[in-house]
């Protein structure tokens, strides 16, 4: 993997783990490093802050990318480093903890009816206003967290 892919795979798995309850002192710790050193050498928090708020954003991404690549980070020994460190931390916490998922469904308003069922989820399923204008409104066959169905 190029130098710049696996910084920027690092502060995405680093900040999509810290969202979670799943990030371990380790992870967190080498994450905080690492956005601090590019924050503080380079000056580049508002694309590190744009990885934070969506870290599956494809945008967020590329622009974290060509903002590592315009200041050469991947010739920073130091970021290369600090990058390899929180890579370690993220997979010593196994493929268990980092697939965890939390499921955020906003506002589900149907004219007739307004079903959201079957989700299944590791991490936390969150669901906004479901609103049905006439018939039935369900949140069905939800799981998630400690596998225990909520409905």
């Amino acid at each position: 993997m190029e130098p710049i892919s696996a910084i920027v795979g690092a502060l995405v798995a680093g900040a999509a783990a810290g969202a979670t309850a799943v990030a371990s002192d380790a992870v967190k710790d080498a994450y905080s490093a690492l956005k601090r050193l590019i924050v503080d050498r380079f000056n580049r928090k508002a694309a590190v802050e744009m990885i934070e708020e969506a870290p599956q954003s494809e945008v967020a991404r590329t622009a974290l990318k060509d903002t590592l690549k315009e200041v050469k980070a991947d010739s920073d020994q130091e970021v290369l480093k600090l990058a390899d460190k929180l890579l370690e931390a993220l997979d010593a916490l196994g493929p268990d903890k980092l697939q965890r998922a939390n499921v955020k469904i906003g506002d589900v308003m149907g004219y007739r009816d307004a079903i959201v069922r079957d989700i299944s989820a590791t991490g936390d399923v969150t669901t906004g206003n479901v609103i049905a204008k006439t018939g039935d409104a369900m949140v069905t066959g939800v799981t998630a967290g400690n596998g225990k169905r909520k409905s």
